[in-house]
């Protein structure tokens, strides 16, 4: 009895230390990404001060950080671009799915544009467009 407990106290003790072991790693290298992500703030926030301090026109904050924000979405990808608040608002109110010029409401349903409804007293209601 007692040569059979050896061995799986030993394969417990093992594989409880591969489970610290790889907790602990898992943790060293997530604290590793963030003093990495700290470390190249630390380089923007140097860049801001010395434009403080030595550009020859004031800029503000709020400027030279959406300028960093646009930069760094518009080199993801073509499609990718930041869009201050007032932009983003105007973008959400303009394709809201109506369309007061004919008036209609639609969506994307099959990946086709496709009418949910017609307004009332609009030219599309006038034309007879339906849903669908």
């Amino acid at each position: 009895m007692k040569k059979r407990i050896i061995p799986s106290v030993l394969i417990a003790s093992f594989l409880i230390g591969v489970l610290i072991h790889h907790v602990g790693f898992a943790e060293t290298k997530d604290r590793q990404k963030t003093d990495d992500l700290y470390k190249e703030l630390e380089l923007f926030s140097d860049a801001v001060s010395i434009i403080r301090a030595d550009y020859v026109e004031e800029k503000k904050s709020k400027d030279l950080m959406y300028g960093a924000l646009k930069g760094m979405l518009s080199s993801l990808d073509p499609y990718s671009q930041f869009m201050d608040p007032d932009t983003y608002n105007e973008m959400k109110v303009e394709t809201e799915g109506e369309f007061g010029g004919i008036g209609i409401e639609i969506t994307i349903k099959d990946d086709l544009l496709t009418i949910i409804s017609p307004i009332d007293d609009t030219p599309a209601d006038k034309a007879g467009l339906k849903a669908g």
